[in-house]
């Protein structure tokens, strides 16, 4: 019975958070429920699992919750270095919510069985999500708060596409291997409509890496035949008249606009000087002169949200330096290599990939410690970690 209670909470969790159907029924739908009492109720829910854990386990920490407890006590011991303003009072507020939602959502993955159904949702979460981005390519704004770039229940083009990515990677274990090659491909379109240039990157980074781990360790060459194929069939349709009626339709809806068409060239030149990159180095290099004022203890808990900036640094690394100083800059990094903390062998691959995308995607986000998309694929690769762990070492592998 606990078993099942706990799968359909992993089915629903993913489908709320990962979604981001909570904050989308708030601003979007027009439901009076903050997004964080969802995080309540999942949390009361939860208590019968919480205290049949501690029966079992005790007081066992994993390394994500104690980065978790670390991190909570470094926010409020530097939050009074900030003093309470509005921003600095949201932000630890954000943190410690944050906290509270990766150590639930990590006790709620904590089975083989709720990490299969939370995998297999997500499957379905992240098609869900091309869908939508596609139906908005064509209806411009139907969600997004950018015209000419899909967002879907995100709001955000850039979190939309990195909720693609980070959800591509959990979910492939759940796609039959002669599926994987096609799925990847579809949610690449849906990153692509995003115009989200560090997205895109990151898919980049997760699809290389994920076919090249699955060909070595399978020998699945015909992964190679298969991806050639689409990448035909693509470059047929867009030497089609088909692309050129698409293309009109495009323009005419305004979702070629300058600033996608300068994103798109960026590529082609290899030069980012349009305003939003533009916007970017400048607030990087604010951060960076914050941080080299005070490099050891930095400024504060929020210290990133307060003037001089008018926007966040668009980087978690500098924005906790700005906070935190040089310590800052271990925070991100640790809880990723924290949830991939002796992964066992068969879970390497998924590790690696998971790891240096999100690293890579903290280089162009502040958001990450606080978005719910992101969280709940740090606690579910977690838990994947720690139950891989598990058998390996009781399977005597490790022997």
């Amino acid at each position: 019975m606990a078993s099942r209670y706990r799968v359909v909470l992993a089915a629903m969790a993913i489908a709320l958070f990962f979604t981001n159907l909570t904050n989308y029924l708030y601003r979007g739908g027009g439901l009076p429920v903050q997004p964080y009492m969802w995080i309540v109720a999942i949390g009361l829910l939860l208590a019968p699992l919480a205290l049949q854990a501690l029966v079992k386990d005790g007081l066992s920490l994993p390394p994500v919750a104690i980065w978790g407890y670390v991190y909570a006590a470094i926010s409020l011991i530097w939050f009074f270095g900030t003093g309470a303003t509005d921003g600095t009072v949201e932000e630890l507020e954000t943190r410690l919510l944050s906290i509270v939602f990766i150590l639930l959502m990590l006790l709620l993955f904590s089975t083989t069985a709720a990490q299969a159904v939370a995998q297999r949702t997500l499957v379905v979460a992240v098609l869900f999500g091309v869908a939508v981005n596609l139906y908005e390519l064509f209806n411009p704004q139907t969600f997004s708060e950018v015209l000419g770039r899909s967002a879907g229940l995100y709001f955000n083009p850039n979190q939309s596409g990195n909720a693609l990515v980070l959800g591509m990677i959990l979910a492939l274990g759940a796609v039959r291997p002669h599926w994987r090659p096609l799925f990847m491909l579809v949610v690449g379109l849906g990153v692509t409509i995003t115009f989200s240039r560090s997205a895109m990157l990151a898919w980049a980074i997760a699809f290389v890496f994920l076919c090249a781990a699955d060909v070595l360790q399978h020998r699945r060459v015909r992964w190679l035949v298969e991806i050639g194929v689409v990448a035909a069939v693509a470059a047929l349709f867009f030497a089609s008249p088909v692309w050129a009626g698409v293309q009109t339709r495009l323009q005419d809806e305004q979702v070629l606009n300058a600033d996608v068409l300068g994103r798109v060239s960026s590529f082609s030149v290899g030069q980012f000087g349009d305003d939003s990159a533009n916007e970017r180095a400048d607030v990087a290099g604010m951060a960076l002169d914050q941080f080299n004022i005070r490099p050891i203890l930095g400024f504060g808990t929020g210290a990133a949200t307060e003037p001089p900036f008018d926007v966040g640094p668009h980087n978690i690394y500098l924005a906790q330096m700005v906070d935190h100083g040089i310590l800052g800059l271990f925070v991100f990094p640790v809880l990723i290599a924290a949830c991939v903390w002796g992964v066992a062998p068969t879970d390497r691959a998924l590790a690696l990939t998971f790891a240096v995308t999100v690293l890579v995607l903290g280089l162009f986000s502040h958001n990450l410690l606080a978005d719910r998309y992101a969280l709940i694929t740090y606690a579910l690769m977690a838990a994947i970690t720690a139950s891989g762990r598990r058998h390996f070492l009781h399977s005597g592998e490790a022997r």
